[in-house]
């Protein structure tokens, strides 16, 4: 097994273990007023799984919220500071091949400062790529973690019997669109990386292309494969009628003698 496939299995067996809790704390329980059925929190479990949403929302959302945040300013400042730094030097190096006299030399100066530029913009891309992606990952996440911690924070202090119940309801329908946003995040890359990254594009393109260029291979060799067994059908029907025809005329000829 590759270390990769092998720090997968790791990581799903880590995660199965993470949530395997769930089936011991919850329960199905009937609604009172209707014939539904939902999965409940056990009332003598409500401790295990509040300490377990905090420890959740810290592991999942606080800590990797504070290395993106800090990640994206580093990379930020660095992007602003390589930009200057690229402009500066662009315009002295400019000015020193409009100025020099060997052309061969200014030429390849060109080519050189052209090289660097364009890998500079590839830079700047994948850089904003990372950002956009790791600021999406963020705002989608976030509602969801801040509304389990507020509901788990007003069942820790008994406030939640208390509290009127049009902001209850407002607390779950918000949950249940903060839990649709936290579970479309783990969808969503693909079309962020479709619209921000030109490379993935590029090799998504060609992938499409290839699968139908073989498609329509495919499909063309059949449609050939289709007319040359209709041709030899016919060729094949239009002989025997021809033999069939020309039997019958013989008979017509002996019965007439």
């Amino acid at each position: 097994i590759s270390r990769s496939r092998l720090l997968i299995i790791i990581l799903c067996l880590i995660s199965l273990l993470w949530n395997s809790y769930i089936f011991f704390v919850t329960k199905t329980q009937k609604l009172p007023h209707s014939k539904r059925t939902i999965c409940a929190t056990m009332n003598d479990h409500w401790f295990v799984m509040n300490v377990i949403n905090y420890a959740d929302s810290m592991i999942t959302l606080a800590v990797p919220f504070l290395i993106i945040a800090v990640l994206n300013v580093s990379i930020s400042r660095t992007v602003m500071r390589r930009r200057s730094m690229c402009q500066n030097t662009v315009v002295a190096m400019l000015r020193y091949v409009t100025f020099s006299a060997n052309l061969a030399t200014g030429d390849r100066r060109c080519s050189a400062i052209e090289q660097n530029l364009e890998n500079r913009k590839k830079d700047e891309k994948v850089t904003k790529t990372l950002l956009l992606i790791s600021m999406v990952f963020l705002l989608m996440n976030l509602p969801d973690h801040v509304l389990r911690v507020l509901v788990s924070f007003l069942n820790d202090n008994g406030r939640w019997a208390v509290k009127n119940q049009y902001v209850i309801c407002g607390l779950i329908q918000g949950q249940m669109i903060s839990t649709l946003l936290f579970h479309t995040n783990f969808a969503i890359n693909f079309i962020l990386y479709s619209v921000a990254g030109d490379n993935f594009r590029t090799h998504m393109t060609g992938f499409c292309r290839q699968v139908w260029h073989k498609w329509s291979s495919k499909r063309n060799r059949a449609e050939s494969d289709a007319r040359k067994f209709t041709l030899k059908s016919g060729q094949f029907i239009y002989s025997y009628q021809s033999t069939a025809h020309s039997i019958a005329i013989g008979r017509g000829a002996m019965h007439f003698v």
